[in-house]
């Protein structure tokens, strides 16, 4: 039986607010059977991931590069953040695997695509090798399918051991222009099967708490880490738009084919 595990990122000061507050960055993971057991197992031999990071996995892909799919109601200048972001991923790729992540397909995403349920793991979305990146614009359809405005980004997966499909939501519009880098960057993490840096509630032995962090932490300044600082003011706010050691270290554990 299919089974909806969600892995949310709410936790005090998500909401929009005056300046100093956060958007909660989400992977929410449709999965079949025990996510955590089939990560586990499926952990690079050669993964390196503090003791306290070990359990911040999602399930690993099938196979790399993987094929992504822009929905074409992006804007020209989001469809080249978008190339940026993927480059900037393929980076990690090429220093582990001597290849990229992703690769962008031409194709465009098909209107059953659009409509389908990401929740529902009996929709099509692609398949191991293959997602789509969508582009929301109606706030109708972003709280139908489970998400809050405090969240710009979403990324449902489906697994069986591997990932068997999967799709990233984004809301442009919940951000200022200036993150939207930094919420695709965060989103293609979880597509290679990274889990937030840090665990948004209490934490555990292998999966420590992001309550408490210094802001210097390494866990925090991650790209993965599950909150961005969001601002007022128009074209401010927190960006992330590089990797950093702790995302590229974590990324060897799930790319590395060892």
């Amino acid at each position: 039986m299919r089974s909806l595990t969600f892995f949310n990122s709410f936790g005090p000061g998500s909401r929009l607010l005056p300046v100093g507050v956060f958007v909660a960055l989400v992977a929410i993971v449709s999965a079949c059977g025990s996510p955590l057991g089939s990560v586990k197992a499926g952990l690079s031999a050669s993964c390196s991931a503090p003791a306290d990071q070990k359990g911040s996995f999602m399930a690993r892909v099938a196979r790399f590069p993987l094929k992504v799919r822009v929905d074409s109601r992006f804007t020209l200048a989001q469809r080249q953040t978008i190339a940026q972001v993927v480059s900037t991923w393929n980076s990690v790729g090429h220093s582990i695997l001597n290849g990229p992540l992703f690769v962008i397909e031409a194709s465009t995403v098909s209107a059953s695509t659009l409509s389908d349920d990401p929740r529902s793991c009996g929709s099509d979305f692609g398949g191991e090798e293959s997602f789509a990146i969508l582009r929301e614009t109606s706030n109708t359809h972003w709280s139908s399918i489970g998400l809050a405005k405090t969240v710009p980004a979403a990324t449902f997966r489906c697994d069986t051991g591997v990932v068997s499909q999967q799709v990233i939501y984004t809301f442009p519009e919940l951000v200022s222009d200036s993150q939207f880098s930094s919420i695709v960057l965060h989103e293609l993490g979880h597509a290679i099967g990274l889990d937030h840096s840090c665990l948004d509630k209490e934490g555990r032995s292998d999966y420590r708490s992001c309550f408490g962090l210094e802001e210097s932490h390494a866990y925090r300044q991650a790209v993965m880490y599950p909150w961005l600082r969001t601002s007022a003011a128009k074209g401010a706010g927190e960006v992330k738009e590089a990797l950093r050691d702790n995302d590229k270290l974590r990324a060897g554990c799930v790319v590395g084919t060892d």
